[in-house]
């Protein structure tokens, strides 16, 4: 497929560089870059259009955070200036 852009790019997930456009087109026959280039909305020139990935499913139930711990409001304790004594 040939995919039209300038510059290069990035891939959030894998924290790289997806791809970079020579010439202003890329040439490619990776399935993850095309179906990437095209959830992003570059044009293209291609007879076959690859399937593109599954979108993530939400969890059912919403994970909620845990409660915070109390914080002891207390005296604190007094320490003793003594040395300890060696055993």
């Amino acid at each position: 497929m040939r995919f039209y852009g300038v510059g290069l790019v990035c891939d959030k997930e894998r924290n790289c560089v997806l791809c970079r456009f020579r010439s202003g087109f890329l040439d490619t026959d990776d399935e993850r870059v095309a179906a990437r280039l095209i959830e992003l909305g570059y044009k293209y020139d291609a007879d076959i259009i690859p399937a593109l990935p599954p979108e993530p499913k939400e969890p059912t139930e919403p994970v909620r955070p845990e409660p915070p711990k109390p914080r002891h409001r207390g005296k604190p304790a007094k320490r003793s200036n003594r040395k300890r004594e060696a055993t």
